[in-house]
């Protein structure tokens, strides 16, 4: 229930002949003398190329007045709740505001709701900066409440800043990759479904060090088990002789690679996110080894899933355990147990023995650089927390704390089913994505206002684009990252 100070009252005439909305007190919540002339000054203070968050409505004038000199501009507004608003609609007329398509409206100001609108609304690749404002008297009226409302949209700007960073470094290599995966997928792929008649139980081997506990148990009763392996645990399972049933790998980096360094069994599935290192496909394929792809969050990846029968995965946990773990489910596996999946640095060790860093570590070492060295460099990259017990020392991360939080989240949402059997129609999907893009081209930058799937799917490419153009000093437009995506299309594709 909002409190008093928050709704509105009545209303007042300005001399401009505008009405003003005023709170319960009397006070006005716009200039009493020209409203409209307030609110374009606050509209031309935003930077041109900018998201905002209104905390405010008032009588609407900034707003109208930055939707207006911004065609294309898209913004989040709310007030003191449903309660405020309610009374804003009955005293002055903003249906204007709440109802255009271009305006997220927040009726609920609660902490999580803000968060998720946030979140939810604010494309920066599309978008741009991000703007909060506050007109002056209402931030004065709802002291408390703005404050509140400002950290909650802070909070949910770190993950959206996370995850924009992410697409910025990694868009141009998902979107490349998806294209080579997708045309190599077209010669053929494996039907992802359990089988009836496999009783046993799914294990996903994830590499941290708890895992060489788990190994010998695997060897002894082998059969007992069917193995999700993720990637980097390939290497400690191959070094005990054990092929898994199953690998999982999501990894779009060149160095991914080095996980398949080891041959492939025939008798291992090999599951490759659609944006993930088609050299592991490339690999496994030679050695005999089935492959299957499916769509991670890439909303590419999902543009093709959805029209063309590719499984779908969650790999929201941002890592290859909570994607293994999820495709065990998937596949009708039921309470998988998960190995190694320590989420953090076990007396002192980042992963069990046998990954492809131990080589490439063991190689690289010499006396003034022992390997030691280059796994403390990799522990400590980032801020931790030491616990010590009988054990020995145990390092924690916010970044493994948070995946470790992501994978108990995980349960069970599909059942892939047959979902890849077939060869994947790579012609005809890139037929069709292509004619998408060139209409969207052709509809002129207004239209391209990444509300439609096609154009969603440009989404990373354009983060990516975005922060070379802010290096290069290179202008950036909807339009330009469209061309960019054909370009690179005909080049994957020639």
């Amino acid at each position: 229930m909002a409190e008093r100070s928050l709704v509105y009252g009545s209303t007042q005439i300005a001399r401009s002949g505008r009405v003003v909305p005023l709170f319960l007190d009397g006070t006005p919540s716009n200039s009493l003398y020209d409203p409209e002339r307030e609110g374009r000054q606050t509209a031309d203070s935003l930077p041109q190329n900018s998201f905002v968050f209104f905390a405010g409505i008032c009588g609407g004038y900034h707003i109208r007045s930055f939707l207006a000199s911004r065609p294309e501009a898209r913004c989040v507004v709310c007030d003191g709740g449903s309660d405020a608003l309610d009374r804003l609609s009955a005293l002055i007329d903003i249906a204007d505001i709440l109802e255009n398509p271009r305006v997220t409206v927040l009726r609920e100001i609660d902490a999580p709701f803000v968060a998720q609108a946030v979140s939810s609304a604010y494309l920066p690749a599309a978008h741009g900066d991000f703007r909060f404002f506050a007109p002056r008297i209402w931030q004065e009226k709802n002291f408390t409440l703005c404050a509140s409302i400002r950290d909650a949209v802070a909070a949910a700007l770190r993950n959206v800043s996370a995850d924009y960073s992410t697409q910025a470094h990694f868009g141009r290599i998902w979107f490349r990759n998806a294209f080579i995966n997708l045309r190599f997928n077209a010669a053929g792929s494996v039907p992802l479904a359990k089988k009836a008649s496999d009783a046993r139980r799914a294990v996903v081997a994830a590499a941290g060090p708890g895992l060489e506990d788990f190994l010998p148990v695997l060897t002894r009763d082998r059969e007992q088990y069917a193995i999700f392996a993720t990637d980097t645990a390939f290497g400690p399972l191959a070094r005990r002789g054990i092929a898994p049933d199953y690998f999982v790998s999501v990894d779009a980096q060149s160095v991914s690679a080095a996980h398949a360094a080891v041959p492939f069994s025939p008798a291992t599935t090999v599951i490759l996110d659609v944006c993930g290192n088609p050299d592991i496909a490339i690999r496994a394929s030679s050695c005999g080894s089935p492959v299957a792809l499916a769509a991670g969050g890439h909303p590419l990846a999902r543009w093709a899933a959805n029209r063309y029968g590719l499984p779908i995965w969650d790999t929201s946990s941002g890592t290859v355990t909570g994607a293994a773990l999820d495709a065990a489910l998937s596949l009708g596996y039921r309470n998988p147990l998960v190995s190694g999946a320590d989420f953090a640095y076990v007396c002192g060790k980042p992963y069990a023995r046998g990954t492809y860093l131990e080589s490439r570590f063991g190689a690289e070492s010499t006396r003034l650089a022992p390997s030691e060295s280059k796994y403390s460099a990799l522990m400590f990259r980032t801020p931790v927390t030491r616990i010590a017990d009988d054990g020995g020392i145990t390092y924690r991360t916010e970044t493994l704390d948070r995946y470790a939080a992501a994978c108990e989240k995980i349960g069970l949402t599909r059942l892939w089913g047959n979902a890849s059997s077939g060869s994947f129609p790579f012609a005809q999907f890139l037929g069709e994505y292509t004619e998408a893009l060139t209409s969207l081209r052709g509809a002129g930058s207004e239209a391209v206002n990444l509300e439609g799937d096609a154009a969603k799917t440009l989404l990373p490419l354009a983060a990516w684009f975005r922060a070379s153009a802010a290096r290069s000093a290179v202008p950036f437009s909807l339009g330009s990252v469209i061309n960019l995506a054909l370009e690179l299309i005909a080049g994957y594709t020639r």
